[in-house]
């Protein structure tokens, strides 16, 4: 089951199909095999020390546009140590209880605790924004079946999550964690947790060994940290933080879609949706 995280991001962003997987689930970055296994050499490797992968949200030309963050940029996308993050359940207790889950505890497994840092704690319109927020976390907990709980921070400001002012065009950011595996043994992972035989059959077409790309052939991948649980790569820990998300106030967003996206302003819903795919994904190193 767990390996359908790494799947449903493929169909969620490239509708292309299931034959394009194995271009999709692993991500190419620039290689980095010191010390690895080659070839068909064996390993017990334990998981590689974590590291964070940072995305910066800018709007183009009008467009929000994801890239990834600069060595100068990294450290503004991870909350100050100070700031002490508060459960939306906990932040809202009293109020709506319906509306204050939606989003996040799910009957097909994940589970997603969104934790608000201090901006989004003291905003006045931070209701309207936790809702938006969760709308984005039910897009991924109704389709993913991995049995897993993950933690969020989810911010909203004038400031990126280190207490910086958000630089002009900068619309938002995410951070996760990730680790570092021997490829071989994170397509194992993949194969053994599938759900189903067609899912099987999709990671069995998965190059056996090694990723062959423009740059070279990958013989390692790095999992986030919320993938690496489910697949066994991790122990399971539901109090661990995996991820932050946050967009800027100074922009004009749109909080609900569903009497359609004002012109003038940024479909928030569109936008966090799609910056869950960086919090669970598996890349080629």
């Amino acid at each position: 089951m767990a390996g359908g995280l790494s799947v449903l991001l493929f169909f969620a962003l490239h509708p292309a199909g299931a034959s394009a997987i194995a271009g999709i689930a692993l991500r190419a970055r620039n290689l980095s095999m010191s010390g690895m296994p080659q070839g068909n050499e064996t390993t017990t490797q334990k998981p590689q020390t974590s590291t964070v992968d940072s995305f910066v949200i800018q709007m183009v030309n009008g467009v929000a546009r994801c890239r990834e963050a600069t060595a100068e940029e990294v450290p503004a996308t991870l909350p100050r140590r100070e700031d002490r993050g508060v459960p939306v359940r906990e932040l809202l207790k009293g109020e709506n209880q319906a509306a204050i889950h939606a989003g996040e505890d799910s009957s097909t497994g994940l589970t997603i605790n969104l934790i608000a840092l201090s901006q989004l704690q003291n905003d006045s319109n931070r209701n309207t924004v936790i809702a938006a927020f969760q709308r984005a976390a039910a897009t991924w907990t109704a389709r993913i079946k991995s049995p897993v709980t993950i933690r969020i921070n989810i911010d909203y400001g004038v400031n990126r999550p280190n207490g910086s002012a958000f630089p002009d065009g900068v619309l938002g950011s995410t951070s996760s964690g990730s680790i570092s595996v021997d490829y071989p043994t994170a397509r194992s992972r993949l194969v053994t947790s599938a759900s189903s035989s067609s899912e099987a059959a999709i990671y069995n077409a998965l190059p056996s060994s090694v990723v062959p790309t423009n740059t070279g052939d990958g013989s390692v991948v790095e999992v986030s940290r919320s993938l690496a649980q489910p697949l066994g790569l991790l122990p399971l820990n539901p109090n661990e933080t995996v991820a932050t998300i946050s967009f800027n106030k100074n922009f004009d967003f749109d909080f609900n879609p569903d009497n359609g996206v004002d012109f003038d302003k940024v479909d928030f819903d569109t936008v966090a949706t799609r910056r869950w795919q960086s919090i669970k994904s598996l890349e080629r190193r």
